[in-house]
């Protein structure tokens, strides 16, 4: 560390840092700005903007050259006004580091045009490049480190202007800085909560390393901040720094000197020596590492080689393959994809030149017991479905040394993509002094681990995604023919690989494959079995997978046949008896389950909890229970009032755990409705990983809960039509076991993709990714947490019901024949009351049968309101193309900005009728204003042969909430300039 401060002041020394005597400035609205407190690391104070002149250029797809740039000003609306900007969608802002450009065109051709070029044709976003090469040039560093602060400041202004002009949300901007540009990006974030990300490329570490972190970028700049350290400084010249700064830090190559990179030391020496130091130089030699983040970012961006990276203590210890087990999910993806929910500092390597991303190897292999201790050298070769690997040695030496009963390991990379692994091919080299001796010759092993850090390539992982998704069409059509066969749970889950007792293969970072050595030095194909089998494996105690092994032969060479369990062997019903609960078996139709019958009640001990408006939280439940009418009596439950039960899913978390979905149902309830809310704790007979048991305890705690219920009717007085039951996931099924057992209860609510209501189409929900972190054949894996294995559209259930209960916004359905055709804009007729609402108050409309269909947000609150809004133009207007952007305002509020037609391109042709659904947050019961703005098409490939204006004759509004305006008249809607209607005439007839 001492020799990095003796750079640190070199450098300040070099970029003629100077002190000044005065210790703040002011700007006007960006504030004043101390050289004081913690700002004290440049020695310097900001320049002022107008020295400055940063200047911010918008690109698109639709501009995406140098020549096709827009300025924008945050002093001059018109600028965004008439630029190409799309408040709908994501903006990326790039900012450079210290440089020696001049304007906007140097900056544009060196890596930074080619960062945005690859992200537009990734991405159809918005792209914002700061220039800011004024306030940055060589030689003064202390100055440029100083100047970030006023940048920052202008680049918040901006991004507030925009958001204030256009609608457009914080959590769409990710700002990417390099070198300095990272400390002026968290400069911008400090003064924008909520901005969504910040990414930092090897942050600048002159002036900055030892400084305090409210100087610098850090973790609290964005809701997510990721970084990429290249060129931290060890014992060398280094220009970026080690300190973890973000959310996640990746450190390719251990984070310093980079492969292939030169010496920084040798290379500025030698050019001040030479008289040849310039900035270029820089760059180009001591540089080299610390412009390797920029690469390694521009790669990540459309690559199908994914840079995983895992979370480690050192490099030391990844090298050494120690990080490499992904069981808790430790590991995430360096570069633009990287997922939001990393955390710690991560390592990864990479190639020093042409394609940097490549796929990590470790071979271990462990030597036998009492084998002669020997030297050598061993080369390998992985064998895939789609390519092989070099031959490449495991050591560093070639005379390593291997003694008796050790584990050696070594890593090499590849840039094939290996696909499925299906040979390893070892050749062991004895040193020359050990081939004389022939019994010293032979390396003996009996296991062999073959282990990689990234997994298969994107490309390669769609064809495994398609090939599963082929076989899972296949098993839906074998199962349609008996639903109470299907294991619905579990339909997402395709094939299961039990990793050592049966084969895995490599098609998810950092899974493992372990197979003992056969002679010939080849593995055996490998194999994956349906999850049907390893249910029953499980579901019958765990029985071991059977394996067939020969005797040890020559030169200690060890063979063992992997092989899946079998399932033919004919066996017996069984049957389970629980006194008065009844009898239990596993016969049809409760053979779905994989030959599993229930557990017994003192094993999974189920607790009945009752909460009411006196007890109304988790910490004052109270235990009731079907034998001990005291334990009701001396509960606050009251007969006279209704009763909702409320029964948890599989793997739930105790009732006491965080989060705990019932939970908060009950404090709803409770919060608005003075009733009687029972929750059904079952959880330890709902316990992961054994779904198969838990999917057929439901049986026994059905049984429970009816005979509460019944020990609550004949005990209490109250009536069966009290009681209203809650199931999310298995407890769905549960309630229905229930019901069939309590003929006359009014209403089940199954919070899992139910018989009725379809929201989104009842499929994946808006907002919800892959939440699967691991790899499928993790499912079974008992130290996974339950984020890595809970569905999130299956959560979603109970999400909106949850909402549900308290919200004004109410989740309205409309009866359709399919989803497609609700999402066209059909299926809006509530005649009849053909309609329902989805969740708590559906008792409030029970008209509504059949399918019901909706569409929520992709965030919490999910509830939005719908308007259905039907333009027509006029007859022999000119045709255009554009789209169209409304507000509804009323009752002292409005929807802000919707997109009626978000394709930037939309064709309007004359005489014409066209309707959009569109939804918000926000519900206007009484319309009365109507805000519209055209804006053409930039579209070169349309814009010359169409007109620049729309000329409308009619248009009308109807919301959901029951509002509904139309508006009859001649109205010219001029590109980018807003209309508003606020008097409404009583036209005829509607348009169709």
């Amino acid at each position: 560390m001492a020799l990095w401060s003796i750079v640190s002041a070199f450098a300040v020394f070099l970029m003629h840092t100077t002190a000044q005597d005065a210790n703040e400035v002011c700007y006007g609205d960006l504030g004043c700005f101390s050289g004081e407190g913690p700002y004290t690391n440049t020695g310097k104070l900001p320049a002022s903007p107008d020295q400055l002149d940063t200047k911010f250029y918008l690109f698109s797809r639709s501009n995406a050259m140098l020549a096709g740039r827009q300025l924008l000003d945050f002093d001059s609306p018109s600028t965004l006004q008439l630029s190409s900007f799309k408040f709908e969608k994501p903006v990326k802002v790039w900012i450079h580091g210290f440089t020696s450009a001049k304007g906007i065109a140097d900056v544009f051709s060196s890596e930074v045009g080619q960062a945005m070029a690859e992200t537009i044709q990734k991405d159809d976003v918005n792209y914002i490049i700061v220039d800011w090469s004024k306030g940055v040039q060589y030689p003064d560093y202390a100055a440029a480190a100083s100047n970030i602060r006023v940048v920052g400041a202008q680049l918040a202004k901006l991004i507030t202007f925009m958001v204030d002009q256009t609608g457009v949300s914080l959590d769409q901007f990710h700002l990417i800085g390099y070198s300095l540009g990272a400390h002026l990006a968290g400069e911008a974030g400090k003064r924008l909560p909520g901005l969504a990300r910040i990414t930092g490329l090897d942050p600048a570490g002159p002036m900055f390393e030892l400084a305090d972190p409210a100087v610098r970028l850090n973790s609290n700049a964005a809701t997510f901040v990721d970084v990429i350290h290249t060129d931290a400084p060890s014992l060398n010249v280094a220009f970026g720094m080690a300190t973890p700064v973000g959310d996640v830090d990746f450190y390719p190559n251990g984070g310093a000197r980079q492969p292939d990179c030169p010496d920084a030391v040798t290379e500025t020496l030698s050019s001040l020596v030479a008289g040849t130091f310039d900035v270029s130089g820089l760059v180009d030699g001591a540089g080299c590492s610390h412009h390797r983040a920029l690469d390694y970012w521009i790669e990540s961006i459309n690559s199908p080689c994914s840079f995983v990276a895992h979370r480690c203590d050192s490099y030391n210890k990844y090298e050494d393959g120690e990080c490499w087990d992904n069981s808790d999910g430790s590991y995430a993806v360096m570069g633009y994809n990287v997922d939001p929910s990393a955390q710690g500092a991560m390592f990864t390597s990479t190639f020093g030149d042409g394609s940097f991303c490549g796929t990590e190897f470790k071979v271990s292999f462990k030597t036998r017991r009492y084998a002669r201790t020997t030297r050598g050298q061993v080369e390998a070769t992985i064998v895939g479905t789609d390519a092989s690997t070099d031959k490449t040695n495991l050591f560093s030496s070639n005379s390593q040394s291997f003694e008796d009963d050790r584990t050696y390991g070594g890593l090499f990379m590849s840039r094939a993509g290996v696909g499925t692994v299906r040979e390893l091919r070892l050749k062991f080299r004895a040193s020359e002094i050990y081939r004389f001796w022939s019994w010293h010759g032979d390396l003996k092993i009996n296991r062999i681990d073959i282990q990689s850090n990234t997994g298969v390539t994107a490309k390669e992982k769609k064809k495994e995604e398609e090939k599963k998704k082929r076989k899972e069409n296949k098993k839906e059509k074998r199962n349609t023919t008996n639903n109470n066969r299907k294991m619905k749970g579990l339909s997402h889950i395709l094939y299961v690989v039990v990793v050592v007792v049966l084969v895995a293969d490599l098609a998810e970072p950092g899974k493992r494959i372990r197979y003992n050595t056969q002679k010939g030095k080849r593995l055996p194909e490998l194999r994956s079995l349906p999850y049907q089998d390893i249910l029953r494996v499980y579901g019958k105690q765990r029985q071991q997978a059977q394996s067939t092994r020969k005797q040890p032969a020559n030169h200690g060479h060890h063979t063992t046949t992997v092989t899946p369990a079998t399932t033919t062997t004919p066996r017996l019903p069984q049957v389970v008896c629980y006194g008065d609960l009844g009898c239990f078996s596993d016969e049809f139709p409760f053979d779905n389950t994989g030959g599993v019958v229930p557990q017994s009640p003192e094993y999974i001990n189920t607790v009945f909890y009752v909460f009411t408006k006196s007890n109304p939280t988790i910490e004052a439940r109270q235990a009731i229970s079907y034998d001990d009418i005291l334990s009701v009596q001396n509960s606050p439950f009251d007969p006279a009032k209704p009763v909702k039960v409320l029964i948890h899913g599989f793997y739930s978390y105790p009732i006491t755990g965080d989060p705990f979905w019932a939970g908060d149902a009950m404090r709803e309830m409770l919060k608005r409705d003075d009733i009687n809310v029972i929750i059904v704790d079952w959880n330890k007979g709902a316990e992961f990983p054994n779904y198969a048991q838990a999917a057929t305890n439901i049986r026994l705690v059905a049984a429970q809960v009816a005979k509460l219920i019944t020990f609550l009717v004949n005990e209490t007085g109250c009536s069966l039509d009290q009681f209203s039951l809650v199931g999310h996931s298995l407890g769905a099924h549960l309630s229905g076991h229930v019901g069939r057992r309590l003929p006359g209860l009014p209403r089940i609510t199954a919070t899992v993709r139910t018989r009725d209501f379809y929201p989104n189409g009842g499929k994946g929900q808006p907002g919800c990714g892959n939440t699967w972190l691991g790899s499928i054949t993790s499912v079974f894996d008992p130290n996974l947490s339950l984020d890595d294995v809970v569905d999130c559209s299956h959560n979603r259930a109970y999400e909106f019901y949850i909402e549900s209960i308290n919200n004004p916004c109410k989740f309205v359905s409309y009866p359709c024949r399919s989803y497609d055709d609700f999402a066209a804009g059909g299926c809006r007729d509530c005649s009849n009351n053909a309609c329902s609402v989805m969740g708590y108050d559906v008792d409030n409309n029970m008209a509504g049968r059949g399918k019901q269909y909706l569409n929520t947000g992709d965030t919490g609150p999910y509830c939005r309101y719908e308007y259905r809004v039907t333009i027509k133009t006029k007859a022999g207007m000119e045709h255009t193309r554009g789209e169209l952007v409304a507000i509804i305002s009323g009752n002292g509020q409005n929807t802000g900005p919707i997109q009626l037609f978000n394709d930037g391109s939309y064709a309007l042709d004359q005489d014409t009728t066209h309707t959009k659904i569109v939804t918000s947050t926000v519900g206007i019961d009484s319309i009365g204003q109507l805000q519209l703005t055209f804006l053409a098409t930039n579209n070169i490939l349309y814009s010359w042969a169409n007109a620049s204006d729309l000329t409308i004759v009619r248009i009308d509004v109807t919301s959901n909430s029951g509002a509904s305006v139309s508006y009859c008249g001649e109205m010219l809607l001029r590109d980018g300039v807003m209309n508003t209607i606020s008097s409404f005439n009583n036209c005829d007839t509607i348009v169709p």
